[in-house]
């Protein structure tokens, strides 16, 4: 005793003067108290080779000497001769009357308990609750009411200290350990389990979600994680930043990093420690605020991490997942930082490259500035990047020819003067048509794209103002937009583009032409007495599109080329500009033809890219994401195209479509339709048929979904077949008759 008391208190100094325990000194310690109360006769029937009764049974009478050997045993340190047996299901599942039972809880509330775990806490002897690794969203109470029976708590120092009498009720009797998230998301109840097992007690595991995988609500995918990481509560005297290698560690191998936060429940301030007295500090959880806060102060001071690390990083903030009061918000560190996330518990994480799914999952949260602008950056993202050379594609541009790129043109400093004046403008009080000018008068598409997102944003949060019902179009309003100097527009008819990179680089510009397209129609027809709910829809279709440019030019990159490196047509604005009269001829032709036709050859596109070997299923995986939003652009033109007729009291709106596209559509609608996607954009084939009939009768086809071709139009790109991973011509000029719109 007067050893232990001895060991005891010397701990307690050293964890008050140098404000840690290292865990070498834990097992110091735990021999101390072992050789101690082991005595002469111990060390005699070690030295002859077999165990002492005496050392046996100070041992196991000792439990606090035996749970320090087992948290040095955890921590990997060979105290005694020997490995230490692992733990495998046949060892906890030892013969024996009675079971310990441990039960995951879940993240949310007293219902989240499997129907498994409430059957067994319902039939158990006794039934414990760990609340000190996590909490839940309910009090103990609700537990109760909903189990039909008390629960007794557990603290911190009763399951370190006090478990033994749990553990020995469970030799004879059913025992349940409840554990809030999954059973095994702390190495407390590992060691509970490996008690148990020497102890001979049955062992029984009903498991739960956790913040392990539940971390995946944020829509960052589970397999692209790394190693998790804790981070603590930095103290006047010790500050620790070893997590931030894990961090950059995954960080350099593309991977996620999950921090889980610091948790202080009924904790021992360290002076309180050292003297001995059962003084408890109030309850603290780590907000993703200190954590990142917390990062920033390691940062400054460790150089060898800026290389992945900034103020700029992408984080993610994550608050009572699983709960009704969810939270998730994403930005940079130095904006994220000071986001009201609400009560505990929290996690953050801090990504690594990320999949654009991953992205658009992000998008459905709070997005905190434009971090996911530059998404998916990597380490040597904050180094000088390298330029990418045009890849070596039919369509190049010519060498002698080659446009110049915003990058070399230092648009970084003219991008910051647009978005500020823009922001002004806002301030100010533009509608979002006058603003729509703004981003249609901007020629870099890049700059469009950043302006898009922005507008949608402060649009959704009501900081813009509609134009009023009858107003005019708004002065600054061209017939074309700017366009970049940088892309080389030729003759549709001469353009020859066959490769993977060719097709790729048609959906970015096709992409980079529907931002303008969609910031066109909520410019240029305010004289027509729409509702706020008209911009809402298309501000929200121009968000999209801009979205996808910036996907497809991402992808460009990837394949080592980018978006003006080969030429483009020059065909994609004429049907919004035969149609500018009115709004009725723009929506049944641009909206309700060329973008429909999108979802008809988009099957084709898909084949496109997994024909090649191995199959791109990145740029497979973006077309078919893109093709579920432009389904809901159909839609839009679909329902606003009815309103008006509903509005102007016009009959018949299917026979009112047929008129205008007769009348504006040069050549007519070819088979096959996808006719599952039109019906989700509420194109029954009563709208789009019987302007096949003219048609195919000249070619002796049926409307039915024939792949017999119509001559080409006068505006049809040409598309060669090339070698390796090509698909046919036909398919080919399919999908291109689409991007022409």
């Amino acid at each position: 005793g007067r050893s232990e008391l001895l060991v005891r208190q010397g701990l307690c100094k050293i964890v008050y003067r140098q404000g840690r325990c290292n865990i070498v000194l834990l097992a110091v310690a735990a021999l101390a108290l072992s050789v101690a109360g082991a005595g002469a006769a111990g060390a005699a029937g070690a030295q002859a080779g077999r165990p002492s009764s005496a050392s046996s049974s100070s041992a196991l009478s000792d439990s606090r000497s035996q749970r320090l050997l087992r948290q040095s045993r955890t921590a990997g340190l060979q105290l005694r001769g020997g490995e230490p047996e692992p733990v495998t299901m046949a060892a906890v599942t030892k013969a024996g009357g009675g079971t310990l039972y441990l039960v995951g809880l879940g993240l949310g509330d007293e219902k989240d308990i499997t129907v498994a775990g409430l059957e067994v806490v319902k039939r158990c002897k006794a039934v414990y609750l760990e609340a000190y690794t996590s909490i839940l969203g309910v009090e103990k109470s609700s537990l109760e009411t909903f189990y039909g029976r008390g629960v007794d708590l557990m603290d911190r120092e009763a399951v370190e200290q006090e478990c033994d009498a749990m553990l020995e009720m469970a030799k004879t009797e059913e025992v349940a350990f409840l554990v809030v998230g999954d059973v095994y998301g702390a190495t407390t109840h590992t060691d509970i389990a490996v008690r148990a097992r020497d102890l001979g007690v049955r062992v029984k595991v009903i498991h739960n979600a956790s913040i392990m995988n539940a971390c995946g609500a944020c829509g960052l995918q589970l397999y692209n994680f790394g190693q998790t990481v804790s981070i603590c509560f930095f103290t006047e005297t010790w500050r620790p930043d070893s997590f931030i290698d894990k961090v950059l560690f995954n960080k350099r191998a593309g991977l996620h990093t999950l921090c889980l936060l610091d948790i202080k429940v009924k904790e021992q301030s360290e002076e309180n420690m050292a003297r001995g007295r059962r003084v408890y500090e109030p309850p603290r959880y780590m907000t993703v605020n200190q954590s990142l806060e917390q990062i920033l102060e390691v940062l400054e001071k460790r150089e060898d991490a800026r290389d992945c690390l900034s103020p700029d990083t992408l984080a993610v903030g994550l608050a009572r997942v699983g709960q009704e009061t969810q939270c998730i918000a994403s930005g940079p560190i130095k904006l994220l930082k000071d986001f009201d996330f609400g009560g505990p518990l929290h996690s953050m994480i801090i990504p690594g490259d990320t999949h654009f799914l991953e992205t658009e999952m992000l998008r459905t949260f709070h997005v905190v500035g434009d971090a996911l602008a530059s998404e998916g950056e990597s380490c040597s993202a904050h180094a000088a990047p390298a330029a990418v050379a045009p890849a070596a594609t039919v369509g190049a541009i010519p060498a002698g020819q080659a446009t110049t790129t915003p990058a070399a043109k230092g648009a970084r400093s003219t991008e910051e003067e647009v978005m500020a004046a823009m922001e002004e403008a806002v301030a100010k009080g533009e509608t979002i048509a006058e603003l729509g000018v703004r981003v249609l008068n901007e020629s870099d598409p890049d700059v469009k794209a950043k302006m898009t997102l922005r507008l949608r944003l402060l649009w959704k949060d009501g900081k813009i103002a509609a134009p009023p019902a009858g107003s005019q179009k708004p002065a600054r309003l061209q017939s074309e937009p700017a366009r970049p100097d940088w892309v080389r527009l030729v003759d549709a008819r001469t353009l020859k583009q066959g490769s993977k990179v060719a097709f790729v680089h048609a959906l970015c510009h096709s992409e980079s032409y529907a931002v303008d397209l969609m910031w066109d129609i909520i410019a240029r027809y305010t004289h027509e007495n729409l509702p706020r709910e008209f911009y809402d829809d298309w501000t929200k279709v121009a968000a999209d599109e801009a979205r996808h440019y910036s996907l497809w030019r991402k992808r460009l990159q990837e394949l080592g080329s980018d978006y003006g490196h080969l030429t483009a047509h020059d065909s994609l604005w004429e049907s919004a500009d035969e149609t500018s009269h009115g709004l009725l001829p723009r929506l049944a032709v641009v909206h309700m033809v060329h973008e429909a036709r999108g979802l008809d050859v988009a099957d084709a596109g898909l084949a496109r890219f997994q024909k090649g070997n191995p199959p791109d299923e990145i740029s497979s995986a973006i077309l078919e994401a893109n093709v579920k939003d432009e389904v809901t652009h159909v839609g839009a033109a679909v329902k606003w195209f009815k309103h008006i007729c509903e509005r102007d009291a016009t009959p018949n709106p299917e026979l009112v479509f047929h008129e205008n596209v007769r009348k504006y559509f040069r050549g007519a609608l070819k088979p096959p339709f996808n006719d599952a996607l039109r019906l989700q954009a509420g194109m029954t084939p009563e709208w789009y048929l019987p302007l096949v009939e003219a048609s195919t009768a000249e070619d002796g086809e049926g409307p039915g979904p024939s792949k017999s071709r119509l001559p080409p139009k006068e505006d049809e790109v040409v598309v060669e077949e090339e070698e390796e991973g090509e698909m046919e011509a036909g398919a080919v000029d399919d999908f291109f008759d689409a991007l022409n719109a």
